[in-house]
């Protein structure tokens, strides 16, 4: 199989090994609920993913964008630093549970960027972000700690609100207004 499109509501209960996958315009929701391995970068350009477990990016970098809505199910593992991926999320970041699903994001020298609030409607457990370098441009919260690893910038109005504590390994830059909370 080179390529795998979908379109309309899709869920995988069982760890998913693929190439590659494309969600299309008509694509209404994908659910991979215990993870998947992609040998080449996955396309999430439209609708809502529910994830679970942990998802390997393993292709050729620049890595992964969450164009649409993010669903965390259980905790969950978005590991691309075996080829120092980029990650990025345009749209919100929320878990099923108040505090009961954590984030890990691994990039190696990679950047995280958000752009879509973390935590506003269900605020994760945890986020932790190890990666060369981090972008802030949304809110995130957490009941727990955030920890950050490599630079920080802020591109636009930013709040890191923990009821833990908030880390953040590396030098910053700040364009825009940041509060911790």
């Amino acid at each position: 199989v080179q390529d795998f499109r979908i379109s309309g509501n899709l869920v995988f209960d069982e760890f998913l090994t693929a190439p590659s996958l494309a969600m299309s315009s008509g694509t209404t929701s994908l659910t991979l609920a215990t993870g998947a391995l992609f040998s080449s970068d996955p396309v999430f350009s439209s609708g809502s993913l529910s994830l679970g477990g942990t998802m390997t990016l393993a292709g050729a970098a620049p890595g992964v964008e969450f164009a649409g809505p993010l669903t965390l199910l259980t905790p969950t593992v978005i590991d691309g630093s075996a080829i120092n991926a980029a990650i990025t999320f345009d749209r919100a970041i929320d878990g099923t549970g108040l505090g009961a699903q954590a984030l890990t994001l691994l990039t190696g020298t990679g950047t995280v960027t958000f752009t879509g609030d973390v935590g506003a409607a269900v605020p994760l457990s945890t986020l932790t972000v190890d990666s060369g370098a981090v972008a802030f441009g949304a809110a995130i919260r957490t009941t727990g700690d955030q920890t950050y690893t490599g630079g920080a910038s802020v591109f636009a109005p930013t709040v890191l609100a923990a009821l833990g504590h908030v880390t953040l390994g590396g030098a910053g830059a700040f364009d825009s207004d940041a509060s911790l909370d």
